[in-house]
């Protein structure tokens, strides 16, 4: 009865992450059009910019309190199922999460969950087709199985210059590394076996020249950074 209530459960989540995100994408670009108005305005009446921003800002407040009480949720639910049931149903989010780059905070948030209730299942199961993901995107083309090479025999390799520059799109980049950051965030030691593909991939992005881009290499090197600190690297060596 549970199993048949889960799985239902979860194709319910990744219709409505769809159905969200696309209404979010749509309403987005109205809410600026709004709160450029309202900016104007505001600046009419004497308030300096920063006051202004921070006034038309609160708009947005809506939309990050669902995505709190949606990440509450999932994490209740990610918790209760089995490795078999849980392995079935992530199958079913990341076959959406990762095909469908309108997701946006939403799918982050599922993976997240959804590594913080099995981060060992969740690691060795999607990390290296998010990964994969982002490296296509960020050279524009397929790329060969061979690369992963690199994360698993612990080699490294000099990138060119040309192999640094975005070729792909800025947004959807943006939105695989915002859903691979929240499947490593919670993977805690478990995420060892594959820091030399992670750092290749820092490497890659942190060539961009877009700074958002950047900052996701930035934030992925804080997480390999903490994991090295905190000692499981030298239990797991």
């Amino acid at each position: 009865m549970f199993d048949a209530f889960a799985l239902a459960f979860v194709d319910k989540i990744v219709s409505f992450v769809q159905d969200i995100a696309n209404t979010n994408e749509s309403a987005e670009a109205e809410k600026e059009t709004r709160q450029g108005a309202l900016m104007s305005r505001l600046q009419a009446f004497g308030l300096k910019s920063a006051t202004a921003t921070t006034l038309t800002s609160r708009t947005g407040m809506k939309y990050e309190a669902m995505v709190q009480v949606f990440r509450q949720c999932m994490t209740t639910f990610w918790f209760a199922l089995s490795p078999r049931l849980f392995k079935e149903c992530a199958t079913k989010v990341m076959d959406v999460v990762c095909s469908t780059p309108q997701c946006g905070s939403f799918g982050s948030v599922l993976c997240g969950t959804m590594t913080s209730a099995n981060p060992q299942l969740a690691i060795s199961q999607w990390i290296a087709k998010l990964v994969k993901k982002v490296v296509e995107t960020k050279q524009g083309q397929d790329i060969p199985n061979s690369w992963f090479s690199i994360g698993t025999n612990g080699t490294t390799r000099k990138y060119e210059a040309s192999e640094l520059k975005l070729k792909g799109s800025k947004t959807v980049l943006s939105y695989h590394l915002e859903v691979l950051e929240g499947l490593v965030s919670n993977g805690h030691h478990h995420l060892i076996p594959y820091m030399s593909l992670l750092g290749a991939v820092i490497t890659l992005v942190s060539g961009a020249e877009s700074p958002e881009i950047q900052d996701f290499g930035g934030r992925l090197a804080s997480i390999l950074t903490c994991i090295v600190e905190s000692g499981h690297w030298w239990h797991w060596r």
